[in-house]
């Protein structure tokens, strides 16, 4: 049966822990303290990089009270309907026998297209080592029946590892408690882009904790995957579409740049 993690922000203390785990346990490196940026936000970094494939978001809400913090683990979702597999012409990324997104960087040749596909942005290409990063899901870990890094040094209980069902049917339960207090409160990746191998128990809308409510796989993708992307089709029909999917992708990724932008400039 598949593994997935169940993760409960409400539980989540901003300890880092997972994060520094997922460091360690992959031997991904620190971070240039010179070159990150000191924010008043408590996001550092302030996205993933090839180096950091896990990191706590933390959003500020102002609920005309008083300031609420929301603390959200972000990484790969390792989704079934996966943009950036779909995305790539090469098939350097794709699904290994588990249903995890993986990466081969033999056949990367470093268009980027799945880094402006995902709807997470959550995998990163390194210019220096020509190679996509993402959270692996531990496959060594999971190989020697083990939880993953992170989920086993989160000390607060905040992410559960476990088989999908049996965690579904935790965050069903969960959700049914929440909903007497938060009206809001939603699974997130049970059926999102064909459903997630890290499911969200939330006490309120996905944006109010920096994730997309509607995460799609871009059109242009989809269009790219089923006729261009196996080699079939006339090769002027290849070019049009293969435009059409690489504007729908700069459209996103500048979209993407303006919210972070808007973002570190202290706006919601």
């Amino acid at each position: 049966m598949s593994k997935a993690i169940l993760v409960d922000p409400s539980k989540c203390i901003n300890c880092k822990a997972c994060q520094v785990a997922c460091k360690h346990w992959n031997e991904t490196g620190y971070e240039d303290l010179e070159k990150v940026e000191a924010r008043a936000d408590l996001n550092i970094p302030p996205a993933i990089t090839p180096k950091t494939w896990t990191r706590l978001m933390v959003k500020e809400i102002d609920d005309g009270k008083r300031p609420v913090y929301r603390f959200t683990k972000t990484q790969c979702m390792h989704c079934e309907d996966a943009a950036c597999v779909k995305a790539c012409p090469t098939g350097a990324t794709y699904k290994d026998a588990d249903g995890y997104t993986v990466h081969d960087p033999k056949k990367c040749i470093g268009c980027n297209y799945c880094v402006s596909a995902c709807p997470f942005q959550s995998c990163k290409y390194d210019e220096e080592k020509k190679e996509i990063f993402r959270c692996i899901f531990c496959p060594d870990r999971r190989a020697a029946g083990i939880a993953t890094a992170c989920s086993t040094h989160c000390p607060s209980g905040c992410l559960t590892y476990g088989d999908r069902e049996d965690l579904l049917k935790q965050a069903e339960a969960k959700l049914a408690e929440y909903k007497k207090e938060y009206p809001n409160a939603c699974i997130y990746g049970k059926d999102e882009v064909g459903g997630m191998h890290y499911i969200y128990v939330l006490q309120d809308k996905p944006s109010t904790y920096g994730l997309p409510d509607k995460p799609t796989v871009p059109a242009g993708v989809t269009v790219w995957n089923a006729l261009v992307k196996p080699g079939g089709g006339i090769a002027a029909a290849a070019l049009v579409i293969g435009a059409g999917t690489a504007a729908a992708i700069n459209l996103r990724h500048r979209r993407m740049e303006a919210l972070q932008k808007e973002k570190a400039g202290g706006g919601e």
